[in-house]
């Protein structure tokens, strides 16, 4: 939502969900400076897709307080490897998986409860995110969330995970010098 003045423009803050379609490019393209504030207004043990706004952070003025928070989030989710060894699957739901390995992970994703629980396909997706094409599996895959799903799916702990994982495989890791 935006709300034009005489002087100034107005922004509503995004939700997560809104940030992340305009990060990935699903939705309605933010300006850098709202994306900045609203990756400062975050928790830091929120795992947030930032990289390519890496450049823009380390140029920004902001306080130590902020610019802290920021490299603490960074130590938390600075490369796919962290964000991997933080999820653990089920031995159940990791046998039942297993047998559908050699499958897309849009397959996998869209595969029924006969399988596992969405959220341990998920994870799976996470754990070995290396095994699927990025242009026609998971570019495919992150669409689909964005647009398919309700907004409490993507807030999940592990999709909100996976998100962070695919940005992280894509651009690359994370630099401390902000």
């Amino acid at each position: 939502m935006v709300a034009l003045g005489d002087e100034h423009i107005l922004y509503k803050m995004p939700s997560y969900e809104d940030y992340l379609k305009s990060y990935f490019g699903v939705g309605n393209k933010m300006p850098i400076e709202i994306s900045i504030k609203y990756i400062l207004q975050q928790p830091s043990i929120t795992p947030i897709p930032i990289k390519k706004f890496e450049n823009e952070i380390a140029e920004a003025e902001l306080n130590i307080r902020d610019r802290e928070r920021l490299r603490t989030r960074i130590r938390l989710f600075n490369s796919l490897n962290t964000v991997q060894q933080k999820i653990q699957l089920s031995g159940r739901a990791k046998k039942r998986i297993e047998t559908r390995r050699h499958e897309s992970a849009v397959s996998l994703f869209r595969a029924g409860s006969q399988i596992t629980d969405l959220l341990e396909r998920i994870k799976y997706i996470i754990i070995h995110i290396h095994n699927y094409d990025v242009e026609n599996d998971l570019k495919v895959l992150v669409e689909m969330i964005l647009t398919e799903q309700p907004d409490v799916f993507i807030r999940e702990t592990f999709v909100r995970k996976f998100f962070m994982a695919y940005s992280l495989l894509v651009e690359g890791d994370l630099s401390e010098d902000i």
